[in-house]
């Protein structure tokens, strides 16, 4: 199987989206191609990213050029009839989609803000044929939000809600099998009798993790070529209080050895070069990729 990193990203994730591109540069294994999906507007302010490995490409290519940014709202998408697209729905529209431009087999999602700090080829996430997909089952995803976007989910692939569906599969690092992908829209044509797109974009809310998940684990079982795995890749901090030396020191002390990835909010208004510096500029981790848990 071919692997890939991608990320979706727009101008206000500029500078986080460069230090991701510098940790992949150092941790990620050459061969990995990495994709920006950006607005068009924003492809030449991204443009010096742009590698051998890193190709940007917009998100208007990914939505088949049915959508259009509305000029000095850039929150908002217009579709061909005029509806009104939220930018958040039309960002988890572009992961739904991202198979218009990405090839390889596996596609590793990884957003703008986290940044590695261990090395990490996304193939060690294959077992055989079988590709890791985050699922974690508890509590904590017995809430309303969760319930939600279960029962979207389970309306677009065609399904009775689960009255009870207590597991998750949101996390900042998630490999999709690009088969399932395609699988995935044709399965809602077909429940829907329209384009995926335009079921997707009247919607309010939306998880693209809970309906990608859900359409895995109940609509294609063992035939989803992926096993579970409820490791959380990542350590995160959420606060809204800028971080100093210090704490970003004893926040970096919180690592544990399965974690891959470090994310720190940009609401915390923590420096972003203090980052780089206490966060990957002086990771010790060892450059040999073959290393990774």
């Amino acid at each position: 199987m071919r692997f890939a990193l991608v990320t979706p990203s727009y101008y206000v994730d500029l500078e986080p989206c460069r230090l991701l591109c510098e940790s992949v540069a150092r941790f990620v294994p050459q061969r990995i191609p990495h994709y920006l999906i950006v607005d068009r507007a924003d492809v030449t302010l991204f443009a010096p990213l742009a590698t051998s490995r890193t190709r940007i490409v917009t998100k208007e290519d990914v939505l088949e050029g049915r959508l259009w940014q509305v000029p000095f709202r850039r929150r908002w998408w217009l579709t061909r009839r005029g509806i009104p697209v939220r930018g958040w729905i039309a960002q988890q529209m572009v992961k739904l989609l991202a198979s218009n431009v990405v090839s390889e087999d596996v596609l590793t999602f990884v957003d703008s803000g986290n940044l590695f700090v261990r090395p990490f080829d996304p193939a060690v996430f294959a077992h055989g044929e079988r590709v890791r997909m985050y699922r974690e089952e508890g509590d904590y995803y017995r809430n309303d939000t969760t319930r939600r976007w279960a029962a979207l989910s389970s309306r677009l692939i065609g399904i009775r809600p689960p009255a009870d569906y207590p597991v998750g599969y949101v996390s900042p690092l998630i490999s999709w099998r690009r088969d399932n992908l395609v699988r995935l829209r044709e399965h809602v044509e077909r429940v829907s009798g329209r384009p995926m797109l335009d079921s997707l974009a009247g919607l309010r809310t939306l998880s693209e993790y809970y309906l990608y998940g859900m359409y895995s684990d109940l609509i294609l079982g063992d035939r989803a070529g992926h096993y579970a795995d409820a490791v959380e890749r990542t350590l995160s901090y959420w606060g809204r209080t800028p971080l100093d030396e210090l704490g970003l020191r004893e926040f970096r002390g919180r690592l544990r050895p399965d974690h891959l990835l470090m994310y720190v909010d940009e609401k915390s208004r923590t420096p972003r070069d203090l980052v780089r510096r206490l966060l990957l500029d002086t990771t010790d981790s060892p450059r040999d990729v073959s290393a990774v848990a």
